[in-house]
Parts: C-alpha cells; structure tokens; sequence
C-alpha cells in the first residue's frame, strides 16, 4: 500500500472518529487505529499528512476519554 494513501485514510479515520466520540467505545478504538497508523506513517515521505493525522486522532482521543469520563462522573 502507497504510504500516501496510509497517511491520508489516517485522516480520513481521525475526520469520522471525531465524529464518533459520542460513542466512546468506538470513539476510543477508531481514533487508535487512527492514531497509530499516522504514528507509522510519520517517518515516511508523507511526514505532513501524518503529522496532522496524529494530531485530529488525539484531539478526537481526548475528546472521546473526557466526554466517557464526564458521563460515568454524571450518572
């Protein structure tokens, strides 16, 4: 597989788990596969894409722990 097309499907996957963390569980599986994905493309020629792959992937992450974290706190 072209390291150019991994890099941007681990966009791609960041883009629909940002989406998904209102559902933690898959919120948290899909922005880790996301997430290491762009951590194994980032050595490669598609260093920039990767970059903001590992980042859209850990915001999404965070978002998806805190948002699990606030509704176990509230119920």
């Amino acid at each position: 597989m072209d390291r150019r097309f991994e890099a941007i499907l681990a966009v791609a996957i960041g883009v629909v788990s940002i989406v998904l963390w209102l559902i933690p569980i898959v919120g948290i599986i899909v922005s880790l596969v996301g997430l290491f994905i762009g951590i194994k493309i980032y050595n490669s020629a598609s260093k920039n894409i990767a970059l903001a792959a590992i980042i859209i992937n850990t915001i999404s992450l965070i978002l998806t722990v805190m948002r699990s974290l606030l509704v176990a706190y509230l119920t």
